[in-house]
């Protein structure tokens, strides 16, 4: 991966939600993002949500070239099932947006699940799915100022790739996070 933030097997997945549940309101970019995998590993931070506003999580799938993210976003199918402790569960199947270059000359597809508020003291739980279609490749070519050590990867040594992955086709656990509205 990429980004700073690992937020699939195969990359980052993930996309514009469509068919969200009717009357949901959608989370404003000043509303509370849920960092999905501090939450998921245990951070207490992340665990704890406001009261009565609406949530969301991003995700996305970010590269080396826009070509590897175009060829790569549709070969992931994301699925975040989530389950309230009121009462009721949703099923998200989000898709990816419009390309964005980073200022590093990488390039990622950015998304945004958003989920409606929570009354004080109610929780839900979100299980992240993913289903790799077919095989991805990952890479950063020597081009890009992409830094690989400022992503927690071995310094470039000058020669070949800055980095490269392979992504076998199939199903991955992204995990389970869940948060509690205070």
């Amino acid at each position: 991966m990429i980004t700073s933030v690992r937020l699939s097997a195969a990359g980052i997945a993930a996309v514009v939600v469509a068919g969200l549940a009717t009357g949901l309101a959608y989370a404003d970019p000043s509303s509370p993002s849920i960092a999905f995998f501090a939450c998921a590993a245990g951070s207490s931070f992340a665990q704890s949500v406001p009261a009565n506003v609406p949530l969301y999580t991003r995700l996305g799938y970010a590269s080396g070239t826009r070509g590897l993210v175009q060829t790569a976003i549709g070969k992931i199918d994301n699925t975040l099932s989530v389950t309230y402790s009121a009462g009721g569960s949703s099923t998200f199947h989000p898709e990816f947006g419009d390309l964005v270059e980073n200022p590093d000359r990488t390039w990622r597809a950015p998304a945004q699940v958003d989920f409606p508020a929570l009354a004080s003291g109610n929780s839900m739980t979100i299980h992240w799915t993913e289903t790799v279609t077919q095989p991805i490749e990952d890479l950063v070519p020597p081009s890009s100022d992409w830094d690989p050590v400022a992503n927690f990867q071995p310094p470039w040594d000058g020669t070949g790739l800055k980095y490269q992955h392979f992504t076998p086709a199939g199903g991955y656990d992204l995990g389970t996070c869940t948060v509690t509205a205070v």
